[in-house]
């Protein structure tokens, strides 16, 4: 099955500014083996710091998509470094998406294939803000970039949660409002938030387990630092050692997930 990337709280935002351009050329590059000369596919190549990207369009135009996932891949590119090979962004249509998406939801912008292509449903990002799609392209190249495609079997909350924290803008709104189904679910006090999401929280409730596994590797990088979140990720730990894992990382004094969260959503720090 893909990962998948549905569409957040955080995406449909207004937010105050888009992140400048990212460095590196655009040029044209070589159809893709197999596309039969297609002349509805644009193609272009893009130097980015995370890796060269051959970017794709059947739907729109694959210019107008370029700066976006050049900004996207270097955020990405800022946090974990170069990717090995070249990396296929394709926007393509409704029909095509839905085949590689597995019967996700309409409201799924963006997802990566199991083998390794990032594929945008443009009628999806349509309802989105600029930075808004630059976040989705981002999270989709995280998994790339750390390899969460295929036969991975890093835990879930692990591996989106890490997508999520790398891809998140500083333009994004203050915690409550990134989360809105987290902020939700804790206000009404439906769970327990000591920890990650159990895998069955993606099945029972897709959008709260993005949220809350997105707040709780945010919670790991601020009490425990960066660098540790990253060795944490980088471990490819699974559903079974990935909570305990992480659990070990935390300082004897630090602030407990549920007392960290209370406070970040109800003080939107």
């Amino acid at each position: 099955m893909p990962s998948r990337r549905r569409v957040l709280g955080l995406l449909p935002v207004v937010l105050a500014a888009a992140c400048s351009g990212g460095d590196g050329d655009a040029r044209d590059a070589e159809p893709p083996s197999g596309s039969g000369g297609d002349s509805s596919r644009q193609t272009m190549r893009l130097e980015t710091p995370l890796s060269s990207i051959d970017l794709s369009a059947t739907e729109g135009s694959a210019s107008e998509w370029a700066d976006r996932v050049k900004r996207a891949a270097g955020d990405v590119a800022t946090i974990w470094g170069k990717a090995q090979g070249s990396v296929k962004v394709a926007v393509v249509d409704d029909a095509a998406f839905a085949a590689a998406a597995d019967g996700l939801d309409g409201s799924t912008a963006a997802v990566t294939t199991s083998d390794g292509r990032v594929l945008v449903s443009p009628s999806a990002a349509r309802s989105l803000t600029d930075i808004g799609r630059q976040v989705v392209i981002a999270h989709e190249l995280a998994h790339v970039r750390l390899r969460h495609f295929g036969s991975d079997r890093t835990a879930l909350w692990l591996k989106e949660g890490a997508a999520e924290w790398t891809a998140t803008p500083d333009q994004a709104p203050r915690l409550p409002a990134r989360w809105p189904n987290l902020a939700a679910a804790h206000n009404a006090r439906q769970e327990h938030f000591t920890g990650p999401p159990p895998a069955q929280q993606f099945q029972r409730d897709a959008r709260l387990g993005y949220e809350w596994s997105a707040a709780y590797v945010t919670y790991l990088a601020h009490v425990a630092g960066a660098a540790v979140l990253k060795r944490l990720v980088q471990s490819r730990a699974d559903e079974e050692h990935a909570s305990s894992s992480a659990r070990q990382l935390l300082p004897d004094s630090a602030e407990s997930f549920a007392a960290w969260l209370d406070r970040a959503l109800n003080s939107g720090s």
